[in-house]
């Protein structure tokens, strides 16, 4: 799913349009750019102009640049049906990867295992992604209720093709 098509089902949910959108912000500078972006003539809007919105509805504004966050975030909210893709998705965060990856965290260890365990996973990964990761770790700590969505966040940013957040190559020359 399109950030702007999980943009319109938020507004249609509250029953607002752009501009009641513009005006629960007090900016009303934005109308026009969210009249853009779900008409299609803004591709890729300033995360300072997504921000705003994405505080508004309670959501990453990750959501609105990433499919599969804007697919799990509707889901939860009960805006569109499950996915073919979603329900598919049987194999183990990590199973895709490289048979040197480490494993994913286990829910039953203690929180100091799955922490110690979570900077071995993300060594495989470059920078950016592991910024991303930190990230979505700060909103945990700030919303621990929305963990499972922020794990599915996490997960969905590391299987992303494209994005800097492949494993690096474990394989020895």
């Amino acid at each position: 799913m399109e950030g702007k098509e999980l943009l319109r089902l938020l507004l249609e949910k509250r029953g607002l349009n752009a501009n009641a959108l513009a005006d629960a912000l007090r900016d009303r500078s934005l109308q026009s750019q969210i009249q853009r972006y779900l008409g299609g003539k803004t591709k890729n809007p300033r995360p300072d102009t997504l921000e705003p919105i994405a505080k508004f509805f309670g959501i990453g504004i990750e959501a609105f640049y990433q499919p599969l966050i804007a697919q799990e975030i509707a889901e939860r909210l009960l805006l569109a049906p499950r996915t073919h893709q979603a329900e598919e998705r049987t194999a183990p965060y990590g199973a895709d990867r490289v048979a040197s990856a480490p494993t994913p965290i286990r829910p039953k260890a203690g929180l100091r295992e799955n922490i110690l365990h979570l900077g071995k996973s993300l060594e495989v990964y470059d920078e950016s992604a592991r910024k991303a990761v930190a990230s979505l770790l700060a909103d945990l700590a700030l919303h621990p209720e929305n963990a499972a969505l922020i794990a599915n966040r996490i997960t969905a940013l590391l299987d992303a093709p494209g994005n800097g957040s492949q494993p690096k190559s474990t394989a020895s020359p």
